[in-house]
């Protein structure tokens, strides 16, 4: 289910991208929505693929490594007095479930990232993409202006 989710993510990533080729602008939000349905896409979508699988492998690794190591962490031996009390102990159980917090912890932290990258990303595509900055010289009572287009 997982993983037909996820190719679904990146065929609409991919559709996105051709969508947007033809305006030739990125959109920040879609970016965003990419990034947080799974991290990385939104960065497909305004063409920094290796970041955006860079982001997509860290977040799947995390997720797959607490899936792997979740259900012998949290197996009922003995009640707890408390949510965190239990990992004081020094048994592989509770290394374990030292694990399954860190991995949470990657895995929120990098779609968190992912998504405000996504938004920087894209206005970094859109800025790239044309740009028209004047500017003045006074040493050489100059002005003039910079026009930037990038051609498919």
């Amino acid at each position: 289910m997982r993983l037909s989710m996820c190719l679904f993510i990146i065929c609409l990533c991919f559709a996105f991208v051709q969508n947007a080729e033809a305006s030739g602008k990125k959109s920040e939000t879609t970016a965003v929505v990419l990034s947080v349905l799974l991290p990385g896409a939104g960065h497909i979508y305004t063409n920094e693929t290796a970041t955006g699988l860079l982001f997509m492998g860290v977040y799947t690794s995390a997720v797959a490594i607490a899936f792997a190591v979740g259900p012998q962490a949290f197996e009922k031996d003995q009640p707890s007095s408390g949510q965190f009390d239990d990992l004081a102990d020094n048994s592989s159980k509770n290394t374990n479930k030292g694990i399954v917090y860190g991995c949470i912890a990657v895995a929120a932290g990098t779609m968190i990232w992912s998504a405000f990258d996504a938004a920087a990303s894209a206005r970094r595509f859109n800025r790239a993409s044309f740009g028209f900055a004047p500017w003045l010289n006074p040493d050489k009572r100059s002005v003039g202006a910079t026009l930037c287009l990038r051609l498919p």
